[in-house]
């Protein structure tokens, strides 16, 4: 029931978002994320017949007579084009073919990119607050799962069914970004990885990365995240 009511709406938020949040609701996020995303064209769609409509009442006959009958038409649709409100409608049309897309392909769940620019800057001013960063603490054997990571960064790409490898052994992540007070507040388990089960994904990990990494700007988490969007929908 949570996947097709709070988790189409919460499929826009950014993935540590909704982990903080709805993480304990067991939403079927590709699922959700394929609703929301479908909800989204078809609303750019309708917002942009909308848009139209109100364009050509407003201006129709000013450029009419500024373009002459016979050119009115181009000059309009050059006009509308080039307007910025037309720009922002036709991207959240084409960001929710991506991400029906990427929902419906591989599985991925992305949120709405104006989000995740905004958890950015949040994240990042909390890196601020909390000074320097810390490696990562690493914990063999908890109560449920065989590791624990506790980060002072989100560790976006850590998402089942991907494959660590810790002191020679392989982890696999079972869940994660579940969001605590303290230097270290994105929590990851994991599970020493099946034998009988095929590596989707590998890494190798050092809990000293997030002191190793230097910190991206902001035009480079643009282009990162614009990259990773419109990848999955190649």
């Amino acid at each position: 029931m949570w996947t097709y009511t709070i988790g189409v709406v919460a499929a826009m938020l950014p993935e540590r978002w909704r982990a903080a949040r709805f993480g304990e609701l067991g939403v079927d996020w590709p699922r959700a994320t394929a609703i929301s995303a479908l909800a989204e064209g078809f609303v750019a769609a309708a917002l942009l017949v909308v848009w139209y409509s109100a364009f050509v009442t407003k201006y129709g006959g000013v450029i009419a007579r500024a373009g002459g009958e016979d050119y009115s038409g181009f000059v309009a649709l050059g006009v509308l084009a080039l307007h910025p409100l037309t720009w922002v409608i036709c991207y959240f049309g084409c960001e929710g073919a991506v991400r029906f897309l990427a929902a419906v392909a591989t599985g991925e769940s992305y949120g709405t990119l104006p989000l995740a620019l905004v958890a950015w800057g949040m994240e990042r001013g909390e890196r601020k607050r909390r000074g320097q960063p810390v490696g990562d603490e690493v914990t063999i054997r908890t109560s449920e799962y065989d590791l624990q990571v506790a980060s002072c960064r989100a560790k976006q790409h850590w998402r089942y069914p991907l494959t660590i490898c810790y002191q020679e052994k392989f982890y696999q992540v079972m869940s994660g970004e579940v969001l605590r007070q303290g230097l270290r507040p994105y929590v990851y388990f994991l599970r020493r990885l099946p034998a009988n089960e095929i590596i989707k994904g590998l890494e190798q990990y050092n809990p000293a990365s997030a002191v190793d990494e230097a910190t991206p700007g902001f035009f480079e988490t643009v282009r990162s995240e614009v990259k990773r969007h419109g990848g999955q929908g190649r």
